[in-house]
């Protein structure tokens, strides 16, 4: 359904040389269809959806929702950044072919609970199940112009990959031993061999934006500054009238409070 939504165009010729671009854009306005299937993109970035049918079958669907709507013990808030990160998952599983196998914001329980700073990390499968590509994502959401955002968001990519063993690969290897998956080998190979990953690591950052404030200046300051981040793909997403979407998609769930945070 959210590919009725987005048209996704890869620049071709890029004029950047540090990163590709994909420019995302609303092709017709969001239908109660699509507004129904970004609901549901949210609350499944919380929870697993077989596991609210199943409590559904215990608690009941009004339950359920109150379920959702604290999303954490004692909260009904959410940060805004929340849906670009759902919003980037959903775009690399159905358009780019990507595997997410945990779904961060599921694991965070309490408000002050600290998790791996890395939003994603996005798997390819070979024809034998063998992981091809491991890509290190991060999302920012701007309803209005900010610069620095690209910067700041390759910034911590970079931060986080340099690290000898970033937390968030320990923090998937140990969700994928706990649950008995059948990618923790080929991933606890990937962490053992990390001195020499270059040909499987890539990189993405999603900026989904206020339309209406959008400036190239966003994507010429990164290059400008030179990072140095192999393998990145900055995909913009612009979407108008981001932050009365945002409020009604989060309200609909019964979370009444949200922040501009990423």
């Amino acid at each position: 359904m959210l590919g009725t939504w987005l048209q996704h165009i890869r620049r071709d010729p890029c004029p950047y040389m540090l990163f590709a671009v994909i420019d995302a854009e609303e092709i017709t306005s969001v239908s109660p269809e699509i507004r129904i299937s970004l609901q549901n993109m949210l609350s499944d970035a919380r929870y697993d959806p077989a596991y609210l049918e199943r409590m559904a079958q215990y608690l009941g669907w009004k339950n359920v929702q109150g379920i959702i709507a604290k999303g954490m013990p004692g909260s009904n808030s959410a940060r805004r950044g929340e849906f670009a990160e759902a919003l980037s998952n959903v775009v690399l599983e159905q358009s780019h072919g990507y595997v997410i196998p945990v779904r961060k914001l599921r694991f965070k329980i309490t408000s002050g609970q600290s998790l791996p700073a890395t939003d994603t990390l996005a798997l390819k499968l070979d024809a034998n199940g063998k992981i091809s590509e491991v890509c290190y994502v991060e999302s920012k959401l701007r309803s209005y112009l900010d610069t620095a955002a690209a910067l700041d968001g390759c910034g911590q990519l970079q931060n986080d990959f340099n690290d000898y063993l970033p937390d968030m690969l320990t923090f998937i290897s140990a969700n994928l031993f706990e649950r008995n998956h059948p990618l923790f080998h080929a991933f606890a190979m990937y962490m053992r061999d990390r001195t020499d990953t270059k040909d499987l690591d890539t990189f993405r950052l999603s900026l989904c934006w206020e339309h209406a404030e959008w400036n190239e200046r966003v994507l010429i300051n990164l290059e400008d500054s030179g990072i140095a981040l192999p393998s990145l793909t900055v995909h913009v997403i612009r979407v108008w009238k981001l932050i009365a979407l945002t409020n009604e998609l989060f309200n609909a769930l019964g979370i009444v409070d949200v922040s501009d945070g990423d």
